[in-house]
């Protein structure tokens, strides 16, 4: 048995679909494609996959992750061609490389790359303002959890923010925010930060997902 990382595209076609599509459409994929991989014991046996940090609908991303597991030795330019010829539009895979069998992508994750494209009122001078912002004592927001929404200082979990472009009524920023099953901040949350605390309206946002770091 061997255990390969799949990176993969999930494109703007393909934005709405949830983490529990993305999951369903690998699992035909798999099967339509012949990839050889290995399933589940029990009454209803399922393929062995986990994927790396599920995205938000609506998000697009060149850097999605999943592990699976197959049953003989494989080529990884093989493997993702294969995978490829099973997939739909707007669904598609880099690469592979060989992991260790123990490997979890989800568990090892740290942190993660989005460039976020905003369009709103007053950001003409958003370098400034994201200055402003990462130089409080904490960035308080308001997130929905499991028990209703709390209140969060989100600042320890901002690794960094750059602007790549800006315009009186859009901006385009890079962010490097903590990611992963220890800690996870959205983009959007940010974005509130900004809008609270230094005098910005945003009206739309766009999120895609660069890199995943360990």
């Amino acid at each position: 048995m061997m255990r390969f990382r799949i990176k993969f595209i999930k494109d703007a076609s393909v934005k709405y679909l949830s983490h529990l599509d993305i999951l369903r459409t690998f699992a035909r994929a798999i099967r339509r494609s012949g990839v050889p991989i290995v399933y589940s014991q029990g009454f209803n046996p399922h393929p062995i996959m986990s994927f790396g940090l599920p995205l938000s609908v609506g998000v697009t991303s060149e850097c999605e992750l999943v592990d699976i597991d197959i049953d003989r030795e494989m080529d990884a330019k093989e493997l993702v061609a294969m995978l490829n010829e099973g997939l739909p539009k707007g669904l598609k895979g880099l690469s592979a490389v060989e992991i260790e069998a123990k490997s979890n992508a989800m568990a090892e994750i740290r942190s993660a790359k989005y460039k976020v494209k905003i369009e709103g009122d007053n950001l003409e001078d958003i370098d400034v303002k994201v200055n402003e912002l990462l130089s409080k004592e904490n960035i308080v927001v308001q997130k929905e959890t499991k028990s209703g929404v709390k209140e969060t200082d989100i600042l320890p979990d901002i690794r960094s923010i750059s602007v790549l472009s800006k315009g009186k009524n859009n901006a385009e920023l890079m962010m490097e925010l903590s990611a992963g099953s220890v800690a996870n901040l959205k983009p959007n949350f940010v974005v509130a930060g900004l809008e609270k605390y230094c005098d910005i309206r945003v009206d739309d946002i766009e999120v895609h997902r660069v890199e995943l770091g360990f």
